[in-house]
């Protein structure tokens, strides 16, 4: 996207906003596996999906819903960014780690380690994969927030 124009620029620092939270979910999950604490690492990994797709529709001027389903985030996306979000979306199943890894009661359901590390890498990538369709206008902030994720 060289030369964007002035909307492009302020939606993309919108993105990158969220793209920044999406980097400290990913930190956070990393953390949280190095405790042991996979539950909470896997909510993290979900919401920095969550976070990523949404920092797309933004970047592609469109209304974010308010939805934690990735599956629903994912489909709206690809219609701007196809070779971002593929078909199917790697990161269907963690739609549900939102409510599981919050209450007890279901751990039958419950990710474990090799999930999230699973998980974990595909985020990763995902988030790499925005982060370089920002604007070249953007790149020091774009670096900055890519810096947080690592």
């Amino acid at each position: 996207m060289s030369g964007a124009d002035e909307q492009d620029i302020i939606q993309w620092q919108d993105a990158l906003r969220w793209l920044e939270r999406a980097a400290e979910d990913i930190g956070v999950s990393r953390a949280l596996i190095q405790k042991g604490f996979i539950s909470h690492s896997a909510f993290h990994i979900q919401q920095a999906a969550e976070k990523i797709l949404k920092a797309l529709l933004v970047a592609a001027r469109q209304d974010i819903r308010k939805t934690h389903d990735l599956a629903t985030l994912a489909v709206l996306a690809r219609e701007h960014w196809p070779t971002i979000v593929i078909n199917p979306f790697k990161l269907d199943y963690a739609s549900r780690w939102y409510i599981i890894s919050r209450y007890p009661g279901i751990e039958e359901i419950m990710p474990g380690l090799a999930d999230v590390k699973e998980a974990l890498p595909e985020v990763e990538a995902l988030f790499a994969s925005a982060i370089a369709k920002a604007p070249p206008e953007l790149a020091p902030e774009a670096q900055a927030v890519l810096r947080k994720s690592l």
